[in-house]
């Protein structure tokens, strides 16, 4: 069974997925599309989507997650040409 981590008082069991070279990404901020740094707090980001500037926990991941264009190209290491 999938460990589960608490936000904010709500139980979160991590999803994944995998990208276009078949790596397997896990769904959360710091893989989204909509994220932007927040600032030298790692723990944190800012997210964009709708033009919004929500702070987020790095781990956390909503339904209108979208797969960051950085996080697609990741190769591992001797996969592909």
């Amino acid at each position: 069974m999938a460990k589960k981590k608490e936000y904010q008082g709500a139980d979160v069991v991590p999803e994944y997925t995998t990208n276009v070279n078949g790596v397997r990404i896990k769904k959360c901020c710091a893989s989204c599309a909509f994220k932007q740094p927040l600032d030298a707090n790692v723990a944190h980001r800012l997210c964009t989507l709708g033009g919004g500037k929500k702070v987020v926990f790095k781990d956390e991941v909503c339904r209108q997650w979208h797969m960051s264009a950085e996080i697609d190209r990741i190769r591992t290491k001797g996969f592909g040409v």
